[in-house]
């Protein structure tokens, strides 16, 4: 059977068993990034979240809940408003939208094209003549788009969805604090719903504008950035690290990598930010997944995002989709605070 055949085997599988249904609303005709988990689905999800809950608690973690909705003060002060933007592609003849990013990874799938600047993938596009595939009229450059969901509360406040947990768990730092009696480290995680305007969501439920997130936040004292105690407890485990050097092609693998080597290496510059990573590799083996399609990919300076000192995604190799990030690890210092 052709990997096509097996993938369309799956996924019919997947709706006839109630996992899940969409796009949604069906009897509307569906709306694109909406989908909704039948009861097989609920409770496959319902089961990840025990295991994640499970194994926070060992490790010492509480858990949070935030409301999804805030006003427009706290996106301007984290930089939402200004930044969380997607690379657009454009038809200037028949108005059709890509996101530059994925449509160029699609057409040159030897080509590393996760980091590239918009500069760089302008260079691309007009270097190969990159056209529109409805239409066939060339692309000339590529536009931002902000991928906020604004809202109305009452009659005149603005307000947006979050397009993640991450921000409204800092607003409650002064509150964690307290709660923790300045006693550091701090850890919590949230889970909970996250929404975002997608130019064209595809792959199913990997693209969403209406989600799920999991997210864990560590809070340091400036001295444990280096010196983190629980480092020594994790420092022997071994994850695949590609280190942003190494990916000048979609060929290149994954090294098996102590955590205590990659901190002496310089790949990695801090023991707290190497737990980090540990705890998502622990609670991604606990879902079942062999090293053989796990891997970390570390940003290059021009994909890090404009907070962060370091980033890496874990990502998981699928037949359908190939290398899909699951998970994003930022070391944010203290941008938001």
């Amino acid at each position: 059977m052709k990997i096509e055949d097996k993938i369309e085997t799956f996924n019919s599988l997947l709706k006839r068993r109630g996992f899940i249904w969409g796009p949604s609303p069906e009897i509307y005709g569906g709306l694109a990034g909406f989908y909704s988990f039948g009861p097989a689905g609920t409770a496959l999800k319902n089961e990840i979240l025990t295991i994640f809950r499970r194994e926070l608690r060992s490790f010492g973690f509480g858990e949070v809940e935030c409301p999804t909705i805030m006003p427009e003060i706290v996106w301007k002060a984290s930089g939402h408003l200004e930044r969380f933007i997607d690379p657009v592609l454009k038809c200037e003849n028949c108005e059709s939208l890509y996101r530059a990013d994925k449509f160029l990874q699609d057409i040159f799938p030897d080509k590393m094209i996760d980091g590239m600047s918009f500069e760089k993938m302008e260079e691309l596009i007009k270097s190969e003549s990159v056209k529109c595939p409805k239409c066939e009229t060339s692309f000339t450059k590529i536009e931002e788009y902000n991928l906020m969901l604004k809202t109305n509360l009452g009659i005149n406040d603005v307000a947006y969805l979050r397009p993640e947990t991450a921000t409204t768990t800092y607003l409650l730092f002064n509150r964690l604090d307290q709660d923790a009696r300045r006693q550091y480290p701090v850890k919590v995680y949230q889970y909970g719903k996250a929404y975002r305007n997608e130019i064209s969501p595809r792959q199913q439920v990997l693209r969403m504008r209406a989600f799920d997130q999991f997210e864990i936040q560590l809070f340091i004292g400036k001295d444990q950035e280096v010196n983190f105690d629980e480092f020594n407890e994790i420092k022997n485990e071994r994850i695949p690290l590609l280190d942003w050097k190494s990916q000048d092609n979609q060929t290149a693998a994954p090294k098996m990598t102590s955590l205590e080597k990659a901190i002496t290496s310089g790949i990695l510059k801090k023991q707290a930010y190497a737990y980090c990573l540990f705890l998502s590799y622990h609670l991604t083996r606990k879902l079942g997944f062999s090293n053989d399609v796990i891997r970390y990919r570390q940003h290059s300076p021009d994909e890090r995002a404009h907070y962060a000192d370091d980033a890496w995604d874990l990502e998981i190799n699928t037949n359908q989709f190939g290398w899909v990030e699951m998970c994003g690890m930022q070391d944010r210092t203290d941008y938001d605070l």
